[in-house]
């Protein structure tokens, strides 16, 4: 039996965005390739009904969107579009769940580190899933 997480990072390595495999969850390294993307759990909040728990999840992840060089920021912009086209309303399989569909939440948020010359985009996303 897989869990979500396992199912999003195996979603996202082979979803086709600019960043390719370079999925990091939780800890990216300082050095590493970019573009590339960071994401973890925010909550996961459990669902009842009236006889128990429910089968039905939505967690909440944040995502961050690295690039860097001259056009880092457009890059990372880019990058942060191309996440949410692959989650945001997306219905089916990813891995072992069902996914019902997936919600950017709040406003995306951008960020940018002078000593690494390095531009990063924030944004939370809520999928729907059943296993």
């Amino acid at each position: 039996m897989t869990i979500f997480a396992e199912d999003l990072f195996s979603f996202l390595s082979t979803a086709g965005t600019a960043a390719g495999s370079r999925i990091y969850p939780n800890n990216m390294p300082q050095e590493g390739t970019m573009p590339a993307v960071k994401y973890f759990l925010v909550n996961d909040p459990p669902e009842y009904t009236q006889s128990g728990r429910s089968n039905l999840n939505h967690p909440r992840y944040q995502f961050e969107c690295y690039a860097d060089g001259n056009d880092g920021y457009l890059d990372a912009v880019k990058l942060a579009q191309e996440v949410i086209a692959e989650i945001e309303l997306y219905k089916g399989m990813m891995g072992q769940a069902t996914v019902h569909v997936g919600f950017r939440e709040e406003n995306m948020r951008d960020n940018y580190d002078p000593e690494l010359n390095r531009h990063w985009v924030l944004f939370d996303m809520t999928i729907w899933h059943s296993k």
